[in-house]
């Protein structure tokens, strides 16, 4: 079997995806503090998945740490999280289309992917907040939101699925 660079960009437009799958397992936010002394207390909020499934949100920072449930999922990422599954359950599918000699239908099924992780991807970067309003409050979100950002966890899921959306076009687009 010989490897084109199609098939290379297409495989690795499923690993990526696959990575981006993983990366809810990182903080959802932080926040960042200046204390009573003058240094920079940093706390940092449970994965993302908690979000994604609803759960207990775990608070860590200088203080201690402290566990809040929330009510249920947070809508905009779960649906996020659902378009990334079924990106990467499309990416297989071209994948498969493409061993079996079904090219034409390969390539719109990545494109097709492609768009879907780029609206995951979106959705990703602007969950702010969406996810501090659900763990907080919408009152103390209010008052707290200049000083928080993204975690690794939304902010890495979206990169990975932008990349696995540039690889999906790439094997689209490549004739061999």
């Amino acid at each position: 079997m010989k490897i084109t660079l199609k098939k290379l960009l297409g495989y690795v437009a499923g690993l990526l995806a696959v990575v981006a799958l993983l990366l809810p397992l990182a903080a959802a936010f932080v926040t960042r503090t200046t204390g009573f002394t003058g240094n920079e207390v940093v706390t940092t909020y449970t994965n993302l998945y908690a979000f994604i499934f609803g759960g207990t949100v775990a608070v860590q920072g200088a203080s201690g740490s402290l566990n809040g449930s929330l009510e249920g999922p947070v809508a905009l990422v779960l649906i996020g999280w659902i378009l990334l599954v079924l990106a990467t359950l499309g990416i297989v599918a071209a994948i498969g289309l493409g061993c079996v000699k079904k090219a034409r239908l390969g390539n719109l099924v990545f494109l097709g992917s492609a768009l879907v992780l780029v609206i995951a991807a979106i959705i990703f970067f602007a969950s702010k907040s969406a996810l501090v309003t659900a763990a907080l409050g919408e009152d103390l979100a209010n008052q707290i939101m200049g000083s928080v950002s993204l975690g690794f966890g939304p902010i890495g899921t979206g990169i990975f699925a932008l990349l696995s959306g540039a690889s999906c076009v790439g094997s689209a687009i490549l004739k061999k």
